[in-house]
């Protein structure tokens, strides 16, 4: 895509970044997103034909590439907008592509986690697209919500995620996810918080269903009222805790993470925030200090927020 155009679309989105303004500037940006993924692993398999004395985790992830585009020459959204994909794509383009010193925290500093990393990408490649006829369901326990005709997984405690979370947090066990015997009143939850959505604002129902791919529910302990995203180490993927008595937040948590979903995939493409010092800003509505780029996160969803809760009272007004 040429820089013009490139330019075009995020001139467009900075104009109209709530859904519902402009539906075929979100579909655009989400094939973007696509594109990239796709440019990301060409580029991967690239570099690693032309590795001199590749180590055996480098030559069998260039194997795994080699065979996935003789399956898939433009491997499919199927594909491409599963969660744990991403993250071991984001992982392994950050060891190959950008240099793993260069990662936030540092978290792929040294060869031996570089090495884990690359090999654990080909592993999943093998074990969930190549050598099956379609995508694995892996060792995730999973029910699924209904949204706008579609189904979005719920999964419950498992390893693959567990492990996800210790490397991005640094820290073993920090985040306890429901375990399987708690899934279907968590499902509950968040279906009847989807269904509300969708009664409040459709559009942007539609775009829950476009960018969010995993629903990844919470335990209650430590804080009953918490939820993230693991930004670009897993996009598509939102964590909330889901208490029964509590309704709205669910709806908010929802809202929240996917409108940084939604930012998150357009800084994949463009990065809208140059700030290589890291300097830091108040934050109006907390007073802590962050980055410009956490400011930016903060202010998107805020008003999505705001524009959420605004249609949720229209709509009671209009009931009444």
């Amino acid at each position: 895509m040429s820089f013009v155009s490139w330019a075009t679309i995020v001139d467009e989105f900075l104009m109209n970044p709530l859904p519902g303004n402009d539906d075929e500037l979100f579909a655009r940006l989400f094939q973007l997103r696509l594109k990239r993924d796709i440019q990301n692993l060409l580029l991967l398999r690239r570099r690693l034909a032309r590795g001199s004395q590749p180590s055996d985790a480098r030559q069998r992830l260039h194997a795994s590439l080699e065979r996935l585009f003789a399956k898939d020459p433009t491997p499919p959204e199927a594909l491409l907008t599963v969660p744990l994909f991403q993250y071991h794509l984001q992982r392994a383009t950050q060891v190959i592509l950008e240099g793993g010193e260069t990662a936030p925290g540092r978290r792929l500093e040294t060869i031996e986690v570089q090495e884990h990393t690359i090999k654990a990408f080909a592993e999943w490649l093998e074990c969930n697209w190549i050598d099956s006829a379609q995508l694995a369901s892996s060792s995730l326990k999973k029910a699924y919500v209904v949204i706008n005709g579609h189904l979005l997984p719920v999964v419950a405690s498992n390893q693959e995620l567990e492990d996800a979370l210790a490397f991005i947090s640094g820290k073993s066990g920090d985040e306890q996810l429901i375990p399987a015997a708690a899934l279907a009143n968590s499902v509950d939850i968040i279906q009847a918080a989807l269904q509300a959505i969708e009664r409040v604002w459709p559009s942007l129902d539609r775009e829950i269903v476009r960018w969010v791919r995993l629903i990844v529910p919470l335990a209650p302990a430590p804080n009953p009222l918490r939820s993230f995203t693991l930004r670009r180490w897993m996009v598509g993927a939102i964590f909330f805790t889901t208490p029964e008595a509590d309704p709205l937040f669910v709806q908010e948590s929802i809202v929240h993470e996917a409108t940084h979903t939604i930012l998150d995939s357009f800084q994949v493409l463009d990065p809208l925030v140059d700030d290589k010092e890291h300097t830091t800003y108040e934050m109006p509505w907390s007073g802590n200090r962050r980055t410009m780029e956490e400011l930016l996160h903060g202010t998107y969803v805020y008003v999505m927020l705001g524009f959420y809760f605004m249609a949720m009272k229209d709509n009671v007004d209009a009931s009444e």
